[in-house]
């Protein structure tokens, strides 16, 4: 027999050796594996705990003004801790930040506050009151609207034919326009100023009348070289003055005298072909009684030297002669 033939017994110790790991040697470790894991981990949660337990002690020495305790603690430097204690008032200890700060008076010296809302100014050259007069043509009758710090305060139809006759062409009213030397006023801005030329033998209105006058030139004066005879008054003949109702009238005197010094009153013509619609009521209320025309002066004097109650104004009379040249000044 070939003994190289023949198959090798091994003895049973080193069979033993020769044998892999088995399932339950894997188990076994990672059992040990596992359990110091959870060793380890709850060994660190026990540090972390006890570092937040510390800490949560140190700030509520400091916040109740415990200096002492939390220096020994961290051992800061004691210039460090008494700022933080400075900071910190026995009051506040208690409080939430958001309880100081709603706690906080506000400061003497807080944020300026702003200055009160001014009225607006009236701008260079704004009148106190404007009267602005809308006509269809230079000798047509007008529509007059008056407005007093920027509003619409009443209106009328001046330069009315005193009559009350339409015309057939237009339907207005027809114009109390009489022809004249010196003729209607042309388009533009004027200013009212008390008559102050009043001449006692050739004037037919009074002194102080409101006077239509182009800035810079005399009262009643509307263009350089012109006579100083342009007017403001009640309805009558008009060779080139403003005629209204006698009550409007009395009240564009009043707004002079009230604006005079104040921003004055403009007076603003204008010609258009579509009439101006104007106000039906105003706000302006009853204007002060006083005469016109020179006429109305006289008998007003009369009846006082004679004692008697004066009567409503007298409708003015055209003066004869020398006197009729001047008569509208």
């Amino acid at each position: 027999m070939n003994p190289a033939a023949t198959p090798r017994r091994h003895s049973p110790r080193a069979l033993r050796h020769c044998r892999g790991v088995t399932t339950a040697e894997y188990v076994v470790v990672a059992a040990v594996l596992v359990l110091g894991l959870v060793a380890g981990v709850s060994a660190f949660k026990g540090e972390v705990g006890g570092s937040l337990q510390s800490e949560g002690e140190a700030v509520g020495e400091l916040a109740r003004g415990r200096i002492a305790p939390v220096r020994e603690q961290y051992d800061e430097p004691a210039a460090a801790l008494a700022v933080a204690q400075a900071n910190l008032s026995a009051g506040e200890a208690h409080q939430s930040p958001e309880e100081r700060v709603l706690s906080t008076p506000p400061s003497a010296s807080g944020p300026p506050s702003p200055p009160p809302l001014a009225a607006p100014a009236r701008g260079n050259g704004e009148p106190g009151a404007e009267i602005l007069i809308y006509r269809q043509s230079a000798k047509s009758s007008t529509q007059v609207i008056i407005k007093e710090g920027g509003k619409i305060v009443g209106g009328y139809f001046g330069n009315a034919a005193a009559s009350g006759a339409r015309d057939a062409v237009t339907g207005l009213l027809e114009s109390d326009y009489q022809a004249g030397t010196q003729g209607p006023l042309r388009d533009g801005d004027y200013w009212l100023k008390p008559k102050d030329n009043y001449d006692p033998k050739t004037d037919l209105l009074v002194d102080k009348v409101p006077s239509l006058t182009k800035a810079g030139l005399k009262p009643g004066q509307v263009s350089e070289g012109c006579p100083p005879v342009y007017r403001m008054h009640p309805n009558g003949n008009s060779r080139g003055c403003q005629t209204g109702p006698r009550d409007w009238s009395l009240r564009v005197w009043d707004l002079m005298d009230k604006y005079e010094g104040k921003g004055g009153v403009r007076v603003r013509i204008i010609t258009q072909k579509t009439p101006k619609a104007i106000p039906a009521e105003t706000s302006l209320g009853k204007p002060k009684e006083r005469p016109f025309f020179t006429s109305e002066q006289r008998a007003l004097e009369a009846r006082k030297q004679s004692g008697k109650k004066p009567k409503k104004a007298e409708k003015a009379e055209e003066p004869k002669g020398e006197r009729r040249r001047g008569w509208f000044r």
